[in-house]
């Protein structure tokens, strides 16, 4: 699988969902979100072989929960379950951001 490509890009930072929609069909905002918590999980761990199925404090003692929580929640594979779109997530990150001032 690693090195296999769709639609331009790898195929595990692709929206689970994204594999059975036709051929041309355009990423939406889910989709931008589902890779950037893949893209932050791997920063995270150094790697994907654990994701969906251990927790970043199993693997990295020192990632804060906020950002444990907000990595795996882009990492949903039901789009309901994630954030709604990138907008949303960088007025997560202010709030926390306000709530340390």
């Amino acid at each position: 699988m690693a090195g296999r490509k769709i639609r331009g890009g790898p195929l595990n930072n692709v929206w689970p969902l994204d594999h059975s929609g036709p051929p041309d069909a355009a990423p939406d905002a889910a989709s931008a979100v589902y890779s950037m918590g893949v893209i932050l999980y791997e920063m995270l761990t150094g790697s994907l072989d654990t994701l969906g199925t251990k927790r970043l404090g199993e693997l990295s003692g020192n990632v804060p929960p906020w950002l444990e929580n907000l990595t795996l929640k882009c990492c949903q594979k039901e789009k309901a379950q994630r954030y709604p779109d990138l907008d949303k997530i960088f007025s997560v990150l202010v709030d926390l951001k306000k709530k340390q001032e």
